[in-house]
């Protein structure tokens, strides 16, 4: 009923998001005091609306609007079918009002009118996206819709067109009191970054016309690539089979029930995904790029371009999207929590031969600060901070290679639960992942003493165990060899 009635925290769940004009709203009304309409065609319409108000709140009823499956955000998505039926009944209530209304009709608008908006009025504490502005306007509205019914609309041809201003009018201001509240980026940020990516992208395209993933190490949401225009490797939809999140969870990277995100990739998946080309941000690159993965390896793919704000990057070893593979995939069992043993049973299988990419590596050390308490249980660790200070917990370890080495974390970090250091740099962690990660942590120096640090950003976590392991690549008459195919392919 109040104009630019909108909480963004209802998108991922909450309360249903409903918005029509005054005038339908006082119209709907107005159909069910509409004398003109037979009573037993008001008695059935009132049914199914009060059938469509209990199944905004029943949860069960809720779900069966949506083939009984929970929508992954944005509940209560059949709302619109109740927008469709208030202005269906406005509809048919006009239809009968040739004279306006009546007294009797314009008292109870008014009294409903004045009731809730006062009410709002007096309980803005509880509205946090309201102020004093859209109530009042909200009122105006009200009142003018009020005025418009109470004219003879058969009588006056301009009472169509004041109808169609006035809602015109009402529709406009909520749109933008409701956008003004949904902008989390502002434009200019959004236009720089999807600018940025395209012109990538574009570099890209231009070269090969042939069928690839592009992947990036910088991201603003999951459906980048659908709104460029290129296939990528990240993607929310809440029409996802369960078997692709699984997938991705299981092989390191971060997943939801209604999204992916290849935010962990390693060389190997690069390949098996057909990543053929990388887009990194450009050093020096001042524009809007959010950091979406650490990926230092992804420089040692060939350089082809760049843009003012990207490096361009082809893969090589990216195996296409079809390749002969050993019938022993089909038999492949991969468990949680074991992303990296996973993608060496996946290569086995593939080949039809006992293949290890990855190898564990020991710690150097491992050490916490004074005010952290460590509990160790089945699984991880209870870490708990006993008094203010940075917490933090160290690793090291020596890299005697210049191939990449990989961290895994478990999902307890997710939600800004720690941070991440690689020697004093920031390694990016998902926002959200729900399985076990596999962070890149490639030194830029071998034989040296590298240090990992983890800091506490709440006062008790746990921790899985934490494994350093490093990657060893296929030799050039190895097994994966023979899968490999050229940009062209």
């Amino acid at each position: 009923m109040v104009a630019g009635s909108f909480n963004f925290d209802q998108m991922p769940s909450g309360l249903p998001n409903i918005f029509v004009s005054s005038l339908v709203t006082l119209g709907a009304i107005v159909y069910f005091m509409n004398r003109r309409i037979r009573w037993q065609e008001r008695l059935t319409a009132g049914l199914w609306s009060l059938v469509l108000l209990v199944s905004l709140m029943f949860e069960p009823l809720d779900l069966l609007w949506h083939g009984l499956q929970f929508p992954v955000w944005y509940p209560y998505r059949f709302s619109f079918v109740v927008t469709f039926w208030l202005v269906l009944l406005a509809a048919r209530g006009f239809q009968h009002l040739p004279d306006g209304i009546s007294v009797v009709q314009m008292v109870v608008l008014v009294t409903f009118s004045a009731a809730t908006d006062l009410y709002v009025w007096l309980n803005l504490d509880h509205f946090s996206y309201l102020t004093k502005e859209q109530v009042l306007l909200t009122g105006l509205l009200n009142l003018l819709a009020i005025v418009v019914l109470s004219l003879r609309g058969n009588a006056h041809r301009g009472t169509y067109i004041i109808i169609l201003l006035l809602s015109i009018a009402d529709m406009a201001s909520n749109a933008a009191l409701t956008l003004n509240q949904l902008a989390y980026v502002s434009h200019s940020d959004y236009h720089t970054y999807t600018e940025a990516l395209r012109a990538g992208a574009q570099q890209v395209q231009q070269r090969d016309h042939g069928w690839y993933r592009i992947g990036k190490t910088v991201g603003r949401t999951k459906n980048d690539a659908m709104e460029v225009g290129f296939n990528g490797t990240d993607q929310f939809n809440s029409m996802f089979e369960p078997r692709v999140p699984t997938f991705f969870g299981k092989i390191g990277q971060a997943d939801g029930d209604g999204f992916v995100a290849y935010t962990y990739g390693t060389e190997f998946t690069d390949a098996l995904l057909d990543t053929r080309y990388w887009l990194t941000k450009r050093a020096g690159s001042t524009a809007f790029l959010p950091t979406e993965s650490t990926r230092a390896d992804v420089a040692d793919y060939t350089g082809i371009a760049h843009t003012s704000n990207l490096n361009v990057y082809r893969n090589d070893n990216a195996l296409g999207i079809g390749f002969g593979a050993s019938k022993d995939i089909l038999k492949t069992k991969l468990t949680t929590g074991t992303p990296l043993t996973n993608q060496d049973r996946i290569a086995s299988a593939l080949t039809g031969a006992h293949t290890t990419f990855f190898e564990p590596r020991a710690f150097e050390s491992i050490t916490m600060t004074d005010n952290v308490k460590a509990m160790a249980g089945v699984g991880g660790t209870t870490y708990t901070v006993k008094k203010g200070g940075a917490a933090t917990l160290t690793y090291t370890f020596i890299a005697n290679t210049t191939e990449p080495y990989y961290l895994t974390v478990d999902s307890s970090l997710t939600d800004n639960a720690a941070t991440v250091r690689l020697n004093g740099q920031e390694v990016h962690l998902a926002d959200s992942f729900r399985n076990t990660g596999v962070l890149n942590v490639t030194p830029a120096q071998v034989n040296k003493v590298n240090t990992i640090t983890i800091t506490l950003n709440k006062q008790s976590l746990f921790i899985g165990n934490v494994a350093c392991t490093s990657w060893t690549p296929p030799a050039s008459t190895g097994p994966l060899s023979s899968y490999k195919v050229s940009p062209s392919t």
